[in-house]
């Protein structure tokens, strides 16, 4: 059985990007593309609220980011996820002004995917704020999905998972 991933945001931007001449940007770049080839060992969703955040900005780059996602199951926003959302907000875990990020997470939660891939460090696959989501999550009895980057499935040997 296949792996369920929600691809948030910020892995369609990097994959579609043009090349980047910073060499961190780039190492991104270069993992999400590896990932993205072997995409088709797993499921990958999505959500509206993705395509609202990727349709944004340069016209040309917005439907380039779109085209690339546009066979993507979406999952749902219901009331549960608006729900989960604001508990990570209301114990502080995910700023405020950041709520699209605790909404990504509860999309990814409360539809029961196995991971979230992204490439939000900040506020999403940090450590600390991954370990706090994931005991918050557990206390609405949900279980989290794995916050994780796209090198993490990318084998070891070619040295990209030390990228992160």
């Amino acid at each position: 059985m296949k792996k369920k991933l929600y691809v948030e945001s910020s892995v369609i931007s990097y994959l579609t990007a043009r090349l980047s001449k910073n060499i961190q940007i780039l190492a991104k770049q270069e993992a999400t593309r590896s990932w993205w080839e072997i995409r088709d060992q797993y499921e990958l969703y999505t959500s509206q609220l993705v395509l609202d955040e990727i349709g944004s900005g340069d016209t040309a780059a917005a439907h380039k980011r779109v085209v690339i996602i546009k066979t993507l199951p979406l999952l749902p926003t219901n009331n549960h996820v608006i729900c989960a959302k604001d508990y990570l907000l209301k114990r502080d875990l995910i700023p405020i002004s950041k709520q699209s990020d605790a909404e990504h997470i509860a999309i990814a939660a409360i539809n029961n995917m196995d991971y979230l891939v992204t490439w939000n460090q900040k506020h999403i696959t940090n450590s600390n704020t991954a370990r706090a989501v994931h005991e918050a999550l557990l206390e609405l009895g949900v279980a989290s999905p794995l916050l994780v980057q796209p090198n993490h499935f990318l084998e070891d040997s070619d040295g990209l998972n030390d990228l992160a």
